[in-house]
């Protein structure tokens, strides 16, 4: 049974008062397991800690432990900053491989003093050494190690004899040396909790309401965790538009199954605070192209204020330093997104200074006034979009492909808050994605800027500064 419902109009805490309709009805809800769907700049953060402050503060008696988990330390920093301080001691704020590793220090000390953390750069190390052999690197060619590092299916699938070796050699490596992964340590976990001893009862009795934040980024050994922890109150906060991991093993389908497997009731944040509306209706035209998410119509709350157009720039027509220039007055407001490391680079070298420059990936929870979206090279064209038409089937791989560099694009876009410029070049051939990205997904909902007018709209953009 779920907490009693407060009275939105009469009952309702102060320190809640500021908090959307929509927000506010999640916090408020009386239903045990909760799927927040929150699109971007929709308050989500803010609505986690609006929650998690509601269950401490009301129902001290039934809270037991919370429990915070995250993805990343950076979002564990955010999220325990944001906790007010006085509330900080009850609520136990980690992230998923951290609490394990933690909690099985205690329940296992022996084991666990031995062992080291393989992080995820001594893998890489470890991986590319292999791969250095003479015999491997004769027979996979001039396919780049980092490419077959960042995406392994491609190896196994091409070249499984090499990607076996590979796999047997590291779990040596790991057993001689007492190494473990951080997923070796999710793992590890779900073996424990589905023991029924008292000692596993007693740790699962402690937490009793459980949020994870970023859920989109899940596998399926961290929904399997939750269904063993058997939290009285569970809280699921994600943004399937914005699941752009799977390279890494994540998969959307413990986000698009919640519901289902616990019996979830589903909220949506669909209110966009951060963005001026073109850029949200940008977005949505772009990720309609997803074909595997939870539907929701995303609005800009700043819909009312001027409505300046997504530009689009012709890299043909300018070059990378005069354009690096032409932004250098704007360098606290702007930031060049790019799809690789490789990219970045590049535009290093044509200069843009590097604090300026970020991946994607690494954009994912910021925001910048403007946003220049690098459309120029470095995204993915295997299983390109256009094979997958006249085949009539999507590429075939561990996870769509190119349904997540959709979503990647969707990611970059939505980090902009005024300004959103799209850099491409034109001379691509058919097929590939940077051109059908370019046509089908950003030219329909933006506007062609020349070099001359690029800075009447950075001008002009100066009072929402």
């Amino acid at each position: 049974m779920g907490f009693p419902a407060l009275n939105h109009d009469s009952s309702t805490p102060d320190y809640l008062k500021n908090f959307s309709p929509s927000q506010l009805e999640i916090i408020l809800s009386s239903d045990p397991v909760k799927q927040i769907v929150a699109a971007a700049g929709s308050g989500k953060t803010r609505t986690v800690i609006g929650l998690t402050e509601y269950y401490l503060k009301e129902y001290p008696s039934s809270r037991g432990k919370t429990l915070l988990l995250s993805f990343s330390r950076k979002a564990v920093e955010e999220l325990t900053e944001r906790l007010p301080e006085e509330l900080r001691p009850q609520a136990e704020i980690s992230t998923f491989h951290a609490f394990c590793l933690r909690h099985l220090k205690s329940l296992y000390p022996r084991y666990f003093r031995k062992l080291r953390i393989f992080t995820d750069e001594d893998k890489k190390k470890f991986f590319l050494k292999i791969l250095q052999k003479q015999e491997i690197r004769e027979e996979i060619g001039g396919i780049p190690f980092d490419l077959l590092y960042d995406k392994k299916y491609i190896l196994k699938k091409k070249f499984p004899e090499i990607y076996q070796e590979i796999e047997n050699s590291l779990k040596k490596h790991k057993r001689k040396h007492s190494l473990m992964e951080f997923e070796d340590l999710i793992e590890i976990m779900i073996q424990t909790l589905g023991k029924k001893s008292n000692q596993v009862l007693s740790f699962q009795k402690k937490y009793k309401i459980i949020i994870v934040d970023e859920f989109q980024d899940t596998d399926s050994h961290q929904l399997k965790f939750l269904q063993l922890m058997k939290p009285s109150f569970l809280v699921v906060v994600g943004d399937d538009w914005q699941a752009i991991y799977g390279f890494r093993g994540a998969s959307l389908a413990p986000f698009l199954n919640f519901r289902k497997i616990f019996g979830a009731k589903i909220y949506r944040l669909s209110d966009n605070y951060r963005s001026l509306h073109n850029i949200v209706e940008l977005g949505n035209h772009i990720i309609r192209f997803s074909k595997n998410q939870i539907p929701k119509k995303v609005l800009s709350v700043r819909s009312s204020q001027e409505k300046f157009p997504v530009l689009t720039l012709c890299m043909d027509t300018i070059l990378p330093s005069d354009l690096a220039s032409l932004m250098s007055p704007h360098k606290q407001e702007f930031r060049l997104l790019v799809r690789t490391n490789r990219q970045a680079k590049r535009w290093k070298q044509d200069g843009f200074s590097q604090e300026n420059i970020l991946t994607i990936h690494k954009s994912k929870g910021l925001e910048f006034p403007i946003v220049l979206l690098d459309l120029c090279g470095g995204w993915s064209s295997s299983g390109s979009i256009r094979k997958r038409q006249e085949k009539k089937k999507f590429f075939s791989s561990s996870f769509d492909e190119i349904d997540e560099e959709i979503r990647v694009l969707y990611v970059g876009a939505s980090r902009a808050i005024n300004i959103l410029i799209v850099l491409f070049q034109p001379e691509y051939l058919a097929g590939i994605n940077e051109l059908y990205f370019f046509k089908k997904l950003i030219q329909p909902k933006a506007q062609s800027c020349p070099p001359e007018a690029l800075s009447k709209w950075l001008d002009k953009m100066k009072k929402y500064l």
